[in-house]
């Protein structure tokens, strides 16, 4: 009995848990900005939410955002904001938000990036000592590399 109250205790702290995370990423913002300086918004954007900024301050000291948003997303604001500029910008699973001027930033690796799937057991050298009769082999070691050893 108090083997499956632990049970169910662990399971609901673990839906509510996951609740929690996916409750961020629906979070919307409402705000209004005019002529605020882009430090600014950015604390403001940091307090209202989960997310951190990270940027190159000397690139964006001279941008300000003018603009009215009622329940509106993240993504949608940073869009709005860098419009019409050369800065992009990336969401992270983390809610961590990096802008940077002219590049895209990806926050991860996209897939087949490592091509194929390996086999551990392709990049393992066998080394073994021969026990034959003669004395002269048996003090010889053979080294064996495997077919595939070299990069792709």
């Amino acid at each position: 009995m108090v083997g499956e109250f632990r049970g169910i205790i662990i399971v609901f702290a673990i839906l509510i848990l996951a609740l929690n995370g996916f409750g961020q990423a629906g979070k919307t913002i409402s705000a209004s900005y005019e002529q605020t300086p882009f430090e600014q918004f950015v604390r403001d954007i940091e307090s209202k939410t989960d997310y951190h900024f990270y940027y190159n301050a000397a690139e964006l000291d001279s941008i300000t955002v003018t603009l009215n948003v009622s329940d509106k997303s993240l993504p949608y604001i940073l869009q709005q904001v860098f419009q019409n500029t050369d800065f992009r910008y990336a969401l992270d699973s983390r809610n961590r938000v990096f802008i940077a001027r002219r590049f895209e930033i990806l926050t991860s690796l996209p897939p087949g990036f490592f091509g194929k799937k390996r086999n551990p057991m392709d990049s393992i050298a066998i080394s073994w000592r021969d026990y034959s009769d003669s004395a002269e082999e048996k003090t010889r070691e053979k080294d064996v590399a495997t077919a595939e050893n070299k990069i792709n």
